[in-house]
């Protein structure tokens, strides 16, 4: 649908200069509109990144993807608020040379993988288990990720990160990553890249995934 409302991340020259990967400016537009803009590069050395919501699994029927990482029987679910244990939720991805995910955690913490078909990708993750120790919270509780590429490019002293291991993973086409729940992770695509994200919950992450939901509903 070419009306469709996907997620636009613009990036200005200096932010990708500095190769961070947070956003100057993030909209809701057209499919159409979004798609248009990806097929020309920016001469002025700015960037965008689109994130598309495949809203329609059945596109996807034919593609093994949950015999990849899990034992599970997935069916997919129609909107990503709406995972739940033995189902799954598809995006697609594409962005220019510079473009990427700030440090986050996927959605409801869910598992994931991220098969990139065309382009290049670098990912800095920190596993799972330095969650707590990794993440500061706001007064509200809202949590607060460490700008991992930041961490990355300077030798500036971070006691929050220092003694956690980061791990480094450039990704290539025809290959997929696999991304644990509570991984705290930041990507950039070193190339124009185009990719598939597959979220899901299983028995494996079931409890993250209920941790998840009692925090949305303010249940202690």
């Amino acid at each position: 649908d070419p009306d469709e409302e996907v997620e636009l991340m613009m990036f200005g020259k200096e932010t990708i200069d500095s190769g961070l990967v947070v956003p100057d400016m993030e909209d809701a537009v057209g499919a159409a509109d979004a798609f248009k803009l990806l097929q020309s590069t920016p001469a002025d050395g700015t960037g965008i990144y689109v994130k598309y919501p495949v809203l329609s699994p059945e596109l996807l029927a034919p593609l093994p993807f949950k015999n990849f990482f899990t034992d599970s029987e997935l069916s997919p679910v129609a909107f990503p608020l709406l995972l739940k244990p033995n189902h799954y939720f598809t995006w697609f991805y594409a962005g220019h040379q510079g473009t990427g995910s700030k440090s986050h955690i996927d959605i409801l913490n869910s598992t994931a993988w991220l098969t990139l078909i065309t382009g290049s990708k670098k990912w800095l993750l920190i596993h799972g288990k330095d969650y707590s120790q990794a993440t500061t919270h706001a007064p509200d509780g809202t949590p607060t990720y460490p700008d991992l590429f930041t961490a990355y490019t300077t030798d500036t002293p971070n006691p929050q990160l220092d003694s956690l291991t980061l791990y480094e993973y450039d990704q290539h086409p025809n290959t997929a990553i696999f991304v644990p729940p509570l991984c705290i992770h930041s990507v950039r695509n070193t190339t124009f890249s185009t990719s598939l994200t597959h979220n899901f919950v299983d028995i494996v992450n079931q409890r993250h995934w209920e941790a998840a939901i009692k925090d949305m509903m303010g249940v202690k």
